[in-house]
């Protein structure tokens, strides 16, 4: 599944990703308030180097820093936009 976020970057889910059982367990504990489980859950979701290169395209030049607060609204969005695929191929 191909999903581009608003900031036009375009990222690659893969269906066994979305399949893998650690993911669900780390989304759970993330609905149950573990946030610091968002972070792995992020990795399961996009794989290694994918999430590495999406950090570094959000890093800031000046500080080196990641910011979180950056972070967690994409994260969202790219996890609503998966929703909406599953829910369009779902539908078809």
């Amino acid at each position: 599944m191909k999903i581009t976020t608003k900031d036009g970057y375009e990222l690659e889910i893969k269906e066994e990703h979305l399949d893998d059982y650690e993911l669900l367990e780390a989304l759970d504990a993330v609905d149950r308030g573990k946030t610091a489980r968002l972070t792995f859950a992020f990795e399961k979701l996009l794989g290694t180097k994918q999430k590495n290169e999406l950090l570094e395209k959000y890093r800031d030049k000046d500080t080196g820093i990641i910011s979180a607060t950056k972070m967690y609204p994409l994260i969202s969005e790219i996890m609503e936009q998966i929703k909406e695929a599953q829910n369009k191929e779902i539908k078809n």
